[in-house]
Parts: structure tokens; sequence; C-alpha cells
């Protein structure tokens, strides 16, 4: 974090036992541990980083009793929990699964077809998402066996009908699917049109929200037109870290000094 030198590496591709495939990862800070849910293989997948920094590259990997079809987050205990694909026709948002993937709870409220990507508090404690196009954001509190909606924010009248061929394009302002949470706040991109004549258009600002839903404000990226994603803060020493797409297409981790902004 001070240099940006190259440590070490970990993991390998392909179909076996403890290898990578399409895959989403995340980490959990207590356990210091990088979880990653394989999408063709079907595995939970636990890296832990104390043994990889020795040398041992030690892992776990606990079969999953049916492929996940979602973006999957790591729980407390060891549980997971995924966000819905509407393309499988699921008739939840959410869900709170036991180490094999096998569904405990499923939170329903009618709304399922919510485009939600999620971020989770670092304790568990909370869910945050947003829905884009009728924007806005809810959180929940999280058990190990019960879901519940705690407040929901909208920016935009709910009673505002958006034109249908907007919708279709996409072409709106919204947040990035990439999302990070931390004790205090949620930061994630913003863009002022998603897309555009079909072109994917990365994010222009990075928005912070608190743990109520609410926006704290933005920040532009000073000498940076987009940026790629959020990738982490560090409040302790107020850091946070994005990825930064170059002129020649190359991606870049950058640390950007917060200690400016009135967050704290």
């Amino acid at each position: 974090t001070n240099n940006g030198n190259f440590v070490t590496s970990f993991g390998s591709t392909g179909r076996g036992p403890g290898e990578i495939d399409l895959s989403y990862s995340s980490y959990k800070q207590d356990e210091r541990v990088v979880q990653i849910i394989t999408d063709h293989t079907s595995q939970n997948i636990k890296f832990y980083l104390d043994s990889i920094f020795a040398g041992v590259n030690y892992f776990t990997s606990t079969p999953l009793n049916r492929n996940p079809n979602s973006d999957i987050f790591s729980f407390k205990d060891t549980l997971l929990i995924p966000d819905f694909d509407f393309r499988k026709k699921y008739n939840y948002r959410f869900a709170i699964m036991n180490p094999q993937g096998d569904t405990i709870i499923c939170y329903r409220d009618g709304t399922y077809k919510k485009d939600s990507p999620i971020a989770i508090h670092p304790n568990y404690s909370m869910l945050f998402t947003y829905t884009n196009g009728n924007f806005e954001t809810e959180v929940f509190s999280l058990e190990s066996n019960q879901i519940t909606l705690a407040n929901r924010v909208n920016y935009i009248d709910p009673n505002r009908v958006l034109d249908e061929e907007i919708l279709k394009s996409k072409d709106y302002p919204g947040l990035a699917s990439h999302i990070y949470a931390s004790d205090k706040y949620i930061y994630t991109g913003w863009s002022n049109s998603l897309k555009s004549k079909g072109n994917d258009k990365s994010p222009s600002k990075l928005l912070i929200f608190d743990w109520s839903g609410n926006a704290k404000g933005f920040v532009t990226l000073e000498g940076q037109e987009h940026f790629f994603w959020m990738k982490a803060a560090d409040e302790k020493n107020k850091k946070m870290y994005v990825i930064i797409k170059n002129s020649q297409g190359q991606l870049n981790i950058v640390r950007y000094d917060m200690s400016h902004l009135p967050l704290w």
C-alpha cells in the first residue's frame, strides 16, 4: 500500500479442485481470507492470506450442491448470501445460503426484477443495494436467518415514469456495479450516463453513502475524466484505492489521499 510494489500471487485458473474460473471474490477481513465462488465448477474456495505470505498457499474448497447462477458474497459463519439473477426467473431478491449453497432463507418483496448489486457491511450486520433508473438506495439488516428492510431513500420521485426508450438503452444516470463497503461508508462510481449509443461509459465521479442509504457527497478525481472502478478505502489512514484505465488502455491501481474530505 505504500509503494505499489508486487508482493506475491496465488491461485491458478482451471476447473479442478481449488482452481479459479469465471468467479466472484470477496475479502473476509477478520479472518484474513479471500473467498471465491466459482461459476462453472461450483466451488466455495477460501484462500488464507497468512499462509500465502508464508509461502504455503493453503486453501480449502467446498463443493456447492448447485450452480449459483448469481453473484455470491461472503457472510458470517461461512454462510453465503447471493443477489438474484432475474434471467433465471427467481422469485426472490436475496437469499442466505450455507457453505454448500443450500438456501436457508429468501427475501421477497414483489420487486425481484430490480437490478440490485449489493455491498455487505464488514461486520455482516447490514446490506446496501441500489436501483438505477428510478434511482433509490435500500439498506437491510442481516442475521443468520433473516433479512429485514431497514431504510429506503428515493432520489427520483417513485411516481415518475422514465421514458421506455431511455430505460431500454440505459442512457440515464446511475451507479456502477463495483461497490466498496467500509464501517462508515459505501463508495461507488457514478456516471451521468451508464451507456451511450450502446457503449459502456466508465464512472466520472465517486459517490459516497452512509449506512442509512443517504448520499454524503461525491468526489471528482483530479486529472481523471473517468475511472474504472472503486477498489478499497483505508479510512484509518484516509486513503482510497481505485482502478484507473489510462489512454493506452492499461489498468492501474491508484491511491488517492482522502484527508481533505469532510467525512471524518
